[in-house]
């Protein structure tokens, strides 16, 4: 359930768009109570609070401010003034850390506190965000060490909100602490590692309501066969779980190498032919070409399921046998009758929390809602 609140912000922007869309077919100003608690059902079930209230076609919208990115700096055991620094290794359990170093390194970037409560930080032009450790979310072990790992909306571990100067859980169950040199997650009763507290000049970083530098969703893709669940990892499939990402502004699906780190897209290599194979290959969070071969659409077609088209609205297949199995492909929609050797498929599999995101975005492009979640007459059918 706190999983979904991540959501709440983002909801209600993604949200604000079709209410006013769907408005346009609206106009009467005499709302139904039966409305009102349908529009709110909806937005409850994607994680945000309904605004019934405030205006008759959409949600009050309050506009970022600008960022204002800087070191961290904190005061630490004896007063002395330090920063966070993200640091890479290939020893490190996740491929990656965070260090206290003196302000004056060049490894003391700037980082972002933005309007999803993530720290955020722009390394080789991709996001990353400061996260709690599996171990300590899950109540595995009473502290471990953060780690950097794509910025997405859905992980609560990478959500921080500061009270009396210090960077907590949104359930205040663990906070950040440090042992003089690293930084971990610590259970709040934990005695073995320092507390420590944002310096005077972080308060109007700590203000500041800076937009999300990108907008990244992290998801599994699967399909199943008698019953056991693969999961697409680049150019091949595996039954152990490998997290994906959906970059909802430039429409790439992509995989992450921790120790660079760096971004692999999933790009459309279809040309002239019926079918071709995906290529993954590096790619970042700046603005996509206008010829974006890394752009996807995921598209319900039932429950928890989705088909995915390239720009060009070719197809991503697998097929489930032979000596290519689970290696992904695209094949032209043309093609598709024809190809059902080795019990080829273009259905995969998603959690509901991605379903779910996936109805509210596509709401005014189909029937992927029951009804328009506008304040007016229900949608005809």
């Amino acid at each position: 359930m706190l999983q979904k609140c991540l959501l709440a912000i983002f909801a209600l922007l993604l949200a604000s768009l079709f209410f006013a869309s769907c408005s346009l077919h609206n106009k009467h100003n005499n709302q139904s109570s039966q409305n009102k608690q349908t529009q709110g059902k909806t937005l409850k079930a994607l994680g945000a609070t309904p605004n019934l209230s405030s205006s008759p076609y959409s949600p009050r919208q309050i506009p970022p401010d600008n960022p204002k990115d800087t070191q961290i700096a904190v005061r630490v055991q004896g007063n002395a003034k330090w920063c966070y620094a993200p640091q890479f290794s290939a020893s490190a359990q996740n491929y990656s850390y965070m260090a206290l170093i003196s302000c004056s390194r060049d490894e003391a970037l700037k980082a972002r506190y933005d309007v999803l409560s993530r720290l955020a930080y722009y390394i080789n032009n991709t996001w990353v965000c400061v996260t709690a450790p599996g171990s300590v979310f899950s109540s595995l072990r009473e502290a471990d060490m953060l780690y950097l790992s794509p910025c997405v909306i859905n992980d609560e571990r990478q959500q921080w909100k500061i009270k009396n100067g210090q960077f907590w859980s949104v359930d205040e169950r663990y906070s950040i602490k440090d042992d003089g040199d690293f930084l971990y997650a610590a259970w709040a009763f934990d005695e073995k590692y320092n507390e420590h507290t944002l310096d005077s000049s972080m308060l109007e970083w700590e203000k500041t309501i800076a937009p999300a530098g990108t907008l990244n969703f992290g998801f599994l893709l699967s399909w199943e066969e008698k019953g056991v669940k693969y999961y697409v990892k680049n150019d091949s499939s595996s039954t152990e779980k490998y997290p994906l990402y959906y970059n909802v502004e430039s429409g790439h699906i992509a995989s992450y190498d921790a120790f660079v780190p760096q971004l692999n897209c999933m790009y459309s290599n279809l040309n002239g032919g019926d079918w071709d194979w995906v290529v993954w290959g590096k790619c970042d969070d700046t603005k996509p070409p206008k010829e974006n071969r890394a752009f996807f659409k995921p598209v319900l077609i039932g429950e928890k399921l989705v088909a995915i088209k390239d720009r060009n609205g070719n197809y991503l297949r697998v097929t489930h046998y032979g000596i290519h199995w689970g290696v992904p492909y695209l094949a032209k929609p043309s093609y598709i009758p024809k190809d059902s050797a080795n019990a080829a498929s273009s259905e995969f599999i998603i959690a509901r929390e991605f379903q779910d995101w996936l109805a509210l975005i596509s709401a005014n492009e189909g029937d992927n809602l029951p009804f328009c979640p506008a304040p007016g007459n229900p949608r005809p059918d």
